[in-house]
């Protein structure tokens, strides 16, 4: 599985050295406008990448890619996974995996086509704890009546943003905002464990420029409440809780980690702490590796589904 990425922010610096160390995945090509090259340079000299491009259409064309891994500003997704797909490629889309659930769904009828895959990295659905949660320890707290996550973290940019100085995460034209950088975490925690919801709202602070500095989305189900909290103006306890009528489950910590969490039943407390030694962005990317070596379509179609759901949800909130 050989990959090209496009992209030189943070991300990408973080999740190079977790799939060098991953076997059946090479790092081919990387590709930066042409702005950040000397960026896109350094990684390659740091992480010893072959290719380096400033033109994506070159590397479409010249690299010996399977997949482009897309890490763009989220309002670039779409085009690039478009020509990508294009080209023949499969992708790897960070969330959001688009703007819109239109733009999805030309992503996927392209990709369906030609026999492609499009995986979004949503990191949390592919972590060992998730499926403990999800299979094993939801039923034993009972009929769940609330579900409550927080995601509150000051943005390193939040500074800038008050000084009119706007950066992609707090510009509206960038698909920024706390609603699709932040709070789209519980978001995917919330639908993935529950599916879609018959009703949603959204309750938004609004910055000087229009966008969502920080914001409450309630997501209606038809037997009990999910209150999901992103902010990127202040910060806060970040945690997930899940409320039954036996018991509840609590997580330390944003739910896109999900690195440890307690279960309390009755008068029995529990701590699930499994992937503690395992970087958590390497989960998703042997995952995807083994469902791209072994042709499962199906379980590809059952995260795209996903993907889609989560951003049916994100335009419901946006019009609420």
């Amino acid at each position: 599985m050989k990959i090209g990425i496009i992209g030189t922010g943070k991300i990408v610096s973080e999740v190079i050295p977790v799939i060098q160390e991953i076997d059946g995945i090479t790092i081919v090509a990387i590709c930066s406008r042409s702005h950040s090259r000397q960026k896109a340079d350094w990684l390659a000299a740091e992480f010893s990448i072959g290719e380096v491009y400033d033109d994506y259409d070159l590397m479409l064309r010249k690299s010996d890619i399977d997949f482009v891994y897309v890490a763009l500003a989220n309002n670039a997704h779409f085009s690039y996974a478009l020509k990508a797909l294009d080209h023949g490629k499969h992708v790897i889309i960070e969330k959001p995996i688009c703007t819109s659930t239109s733009e999805l769904d030309a992503l996927i009828q392209k990709s369906l086509a030609n026999h492609l895959y499009i995986f979004e990295a949503v990191t949390l659905l592919h972590m060992p704890h998730f499926k403990i949660l999800k299979e094993e320890l939801l039923r034993q707290v009972g009929n769940i009546k609330l579900i409550v996550c927080n995601y509150s973290q000051r943005s390193s940019r939040y500074d800038l943003y008050l000084n009119n100085q706007i950066t992609p995460a707090f510009d509206p034209a960038c698909f920024g905002g706390a609603l699709t950088d932040i709070n789209i975490y519980n978001i995917q925690f919330v639908v993935a464990l529950c599916g879609m919801p018959v009703e949603v709202a959204y309750h938004p602070n609004i910055g000087h420029n229009g966008i969502d500095t920080s914001g409450v989305a309630i997501l209606h189900y038809p037997h009990f409440k999910a209150v999901c909290i992103g902010a990127k103006d202040s910060d806060g306890l970040s945690y997930g809780s899940i409320q039954g009528e036996d018991g509840w489950i609590e997580n330390e910590g944003p739910v896109s980690r999900l690195e440890k969490f307690k279960i309390y039943v009755g008068e029995q407390e529990s701590e699930i702490d499994v992937q503690r030694h395992v970087h958590r962005l390497r989960f998703e990317f042997e995952h995807f590796r083994d469902i791209y070596h072994s042709g499962d379509d199906k379980m590809m179609r059952y995260y795209l589904d996903l993907s889609h759901q989560v951003m049916t949800v994100l335009d419901l909130l946006r019009a609420s």
